[in-house]
């Protein structure tokens, strides 16, 4: 439930953020709401999941530590979307509460799902020491080609988007 969280609901919507504005409409301010409370729902039910297996919360495990800080993050979130100060008619400069409030936003967001990505790596490892399980070391295996097929992907992405900014400018 965790890596559905932290590894797709959470990552998507960060993603059509960024890389969706262009689309008509709120398409991705839709997606991003809807993936974002997916995320957070995901987290919320891993934990009564988890807690229920261990037969409690054990705040002495790194993965736990990670974690909590990985929720108190992702949190965060939607009490800031709450507090947005308005965007302003069209044309208008965004007033610099506005401005200050996006990057707040935004990189509180991607520390977010940065830590949930330690916190996926160090719930994996401690399955592995738990269970002593072989699936485990594949299972790091994917994860790993996972985030790197996410890494390539914003990479492309923002390939992308500097080329048509270009072609914007220069014709």
């Amino acid at each position: 439930m965790m890596f559905l969280a932290w590894g797709m609901f959470l990552p998507c919507g960060i993603l059509a953020a960024h890389y969706m504005k262009h689309v008509d409409g709120d398409v991705w301010f839709k997606i991003h709401v809807y993936t974002q409370w997916s995320g957070l729902t995901n987290t919320f039910l891993g934990i009564l999941f988890v807690v229920a297996e261990l037969w409690g919360l054990h705040i002495n495990l790194l993965h736990v530590k990670i974690g909590i800080l990985t929720v108190i993050l992702g949190c965060i979130q939607p009490i800031n979307a709450y507090l947005r100060p308005k965007k302003g008619d069209i044309g208008e400069e965004p007033s610099p509460q506005r401005i200050v409030w996006g990057y707040i936003h935004a990189y509180c967001g991607r520390l977010a799902v940065f830590v949930g990505v330690f916190a996926i790596f160090s719930g994996m490892k401690h399955l592995g020491d738990r269970y002593d399980d072989e699936n485990v070391r594949g299972l790091m295996r994917a994860l790993v080609v996972w985030i790197l097929a996410g890494v390539l992907t914003v990479l492309y992405l923002e390939y992308r988007r500097k080329w048509h900014l270009r072609q914007r400018i220069s014709g």
